[in-house]
This record gives C-alpha cells, sequence and structure tokens, in this order.
C-alpha cells in the first residue's frame, strides 16, 4: 500500500469520540503522526456524538447537496480542505458557511501540505 512504499506507520482508525467516550459511526476519520483527520465524502461518513469531534483536519470530497454549516456541527476542525472535486461555483458559498475556520480549496490554492 501507500503508506508501505514510503516507509511512513499506517493511520489508524478512530473508533471512539475520546471527549465523551462515546463509539462512533464514521468509517473514515484516522489518526497519523498524533493528527486527527477526518474525511467526509458523504452523509455516512459524519459521526454521530453528543459534542462536535475536534479533528486537525477535515477533508471534504465530492459531497452532493454539501451545507458546510451542517457538517461543522458535528466537527470542530482546525483546518477545513476542500479538495479538487468541489466545484469552484460552490467555494464562496462553502467559505462563507464556516467563518473563523481556514479553508484551503485545493481547486483554488493548489494542494495541500502539512508537515505532520
Amino acid at each position: 500500500n501507500h503508506w508501505n512504499q514510503h516507509a511512513a506507520p499506517e493511520p489508524i482508525h478512530v473508533l471512539q469520540d475520546s471527549a465523551c467516550n462515546l463509539p462512533l459511526i464514521a468509517p473514515s476519520i484516522y489518526s497519523y503522526q498524533g493528527k486527527v483527520i477526518a474525511h467526509v465524502h458523504s452523509k455516512e461518513d459524519i459521526p454521530i456524538a453528543l459534542n462536535p469531534l475536534d479533528v486537525d483536519y477535515l477533508v471534504i470530497s465530492n459531497f452532493k447537496g454539501l451545507r458546510l454549516d451542517v457538517i461543522m456541527e458535528h466537527f470542530n476542525p482546525k483546518q477545513v480542505i476542500l479538495d479538487s472535486s468541489i466545484r469552484d461555483y460552490l467555494l464562496e458559498r462553502l467559505c462563507e458557511q464556516a467563518p473563523g475556520v481556514p479553508i484551503h480549496a485545493v481547486g483554488e490554492d493548489g494542494y495541500f501540505s502539512a508537515r505532520l
């Protein structure tokens, strides 16, 4: 797999919200090098928890009927990344739905890079 090709440790799926110790119904939440990364591309990827889940990076892909303000009710991200599947005409509206949160739109800003 990709992780082994680069001698990197494989990410670990996060199965519980450590803040309230509830199981999450969200298969796309990972812990990697001490960072929590959530990847949302369908409603099934949004966790059911009492409080918003703290994540370092929230990656959003190809989400039909996307409303970032609704997603933000379930996550407390330090950084939102909109991948290149999010169309340009949606970017301004999405950015308005999450005031105060840094948003990186790959289609407009180029690839996202972070040192982990």
